[in-house]
């Protein structure tokens, strides 16, 4: 523990912010994550995957198999552009044949605030429908939002749960990595970075940037609009402190506790039973390009296998989201000196290296760009003076690759 932490827990304690979030809404049936099968990338798999989880969270009923549900899919949508011309419009007739009466929400508006009331509303009313949603905005990849929680003093909403429909370990057709296992979220990080806008389909699309959502309401229902409020987790740093990576790993329990994470008994168990190791500090990017600065602090076990890892916001180290892995992994961690180190063996004659950052950037040109979660070290690279790219080195498993001037993280354009 560092000298600073009794004044973390100070401010927790002055300041009257922090409130259990005891409230929740989850839908009818329990559903277990439902993965697609491999190759997902520019396909309909991912949300055939998300809609087979939605029909179990609402029917409680065996869903249709992969490949009839995206054939149907395919068929009932017509042509398209959308991947495997398998669009929303085919997924809810390929769903209502194997039972209900989905529908799709398909909204415009100037922020998602419409677009998350209305997923709100499916989930707290009587209905107690999923969310089969996309993630990034990303045609080829879906998820499903099947539970949120309320804090019982306000009525404000303060945490996303969802499953990601893509298989572990593969990224969609914009290199972004399919997540696996359960992700929680602050209303702040689901809305700022993964319920957004279609983008990545023709802009003559009838989805291109809407905000997408398949829900399953009765034959002939109506839901008047309704608004909902919702709040970020409690910051536990005091305003006189200067955040650093370890003070971050020291306040990370304590920023999931401040957030209610107490009430997912099973993952708080094993994050609690684990130790928390140096935080690294993440110089990122939202989809709409503002700068999106991040604590990562993982959690690992004895064997130093990493069992989770939580995400903190930069100035306050509040909660943004946080993810239980379904099997540990290795621990490797890359320095920025390791990493600058193999950045320059890779260099050609004439070019160097400028200062780098450890970051993510979803609309990035890397391979690298996997996750929030999964940083990269991007060093910007020089040949007689100019810029002309970049060099990227992957934070995990010091993998190194190259990126033109065009594709490097928006932090380090000109």
């Amino acid at each position: 523990m560092t000298k600073y932490l009794p004044k973390v827990l100070l401010a927790l304690v002055t300041t009257g912010s922090v409130s259990y979030a005891d409230v929740e809404y989850t839908t009818r049936f329990a559903v277990m994550e439902i993965d697609s099968s491999a190759g997902a990338a520019n396909t309909a798999k991912s949300l055939a995957a998300a809609a087979r989880m939605g029909h179990v969270a609402f029917t409680g009923t065996a869903p249709p198999d992969e490949g009839t549900i995206t054939s149907r899919c395919t068929l009932l949508t017509g042509s398209s552009a959308w991947p495997a011309s398998c669009n929303p419009i085919g997924m809810v007739q390929a769903l209502d044949e194997a039972g209900g009466s989905w529908v799709s929400d398909d909204l415009v508006g100037p922020d998602s605030t419409a677009a998350v009331n209305a997923q709100v509303s499916h989930l707290t009313s009587s209905l107690r429908t999923p969310n089969v949603i996309p993630l990034y905005g990303h045609a080829d990849h879906w998820g499903v939002n099947y539970a949120l929680y309320e804090d019982s003093s306000s009525g404000a909403v303060v945490e996303f749960d969802f499953y990601d429909g893509g298989p572990a370990g593969e990224r969609d057709g914009t290199r972004s990595g399919y997540l696996t296992g359960a992700q929680y979220t602050d209303p702040t990080t689901w809305k700022n970075i993964y319920f957004k806008v279609i983008t990545t389909v023709p802009s003559t699309d009838q989805f291109y940037e809407h905000f997408v959502t398949l829900w399953e309401p009765p034959p002939g229902f109506s839901e008047p609009p309704v608004s909902h409020l919702y709040r970020s987790s409690p910051r536990v740093l005091g305003a006189d402190i200067k955040p650093t990576p370890e003070l971050a790993r020291d306040s990370a329990l304590i920023a999931l506790k401040a957030a209610g994470f107490t009430r997912h008994p099973q993952q708080w168990a094993t994050l609690s039973a684990s130790r928390a190791v140096l935080a690294r500090e993440v110089f990122g990017v939202y989809p709409d390009g503002r700068n999106w600065d991040y604590f990562l602090v993982p959690f690992v076990n004895r064997a130093n296998m990493v069992v989770g890892v939580v995400q903190l916001e930069s100035d306050t180290l509040r909660f943004q989201m946080a993810t239980v892995l379904k099997d540990p992994m290795p621990s490797y961690h890359y320095s920025q000196s390791d990493a600058v180190q193999i950045a320059r063996s890779s260099l050609r004659t004439g070019e160097s290296l400028g200062q780098g950052i450890l970051t993510w950037d979803p609309a990035a040109g890397s391979m690298d760009a996997y996750s929030p979660m999964l940083p990269y070290y991007e060093f910007p690279v020089y040949s007689a003076g100019r810029p002309v790219g970049s060099q990227i080195v992957h934070s995990e498993n010091g993998s190194v690759s190259e990126l033109s001037a065009a594709q490097m993280s928006r932090r380090l354009q000109p």
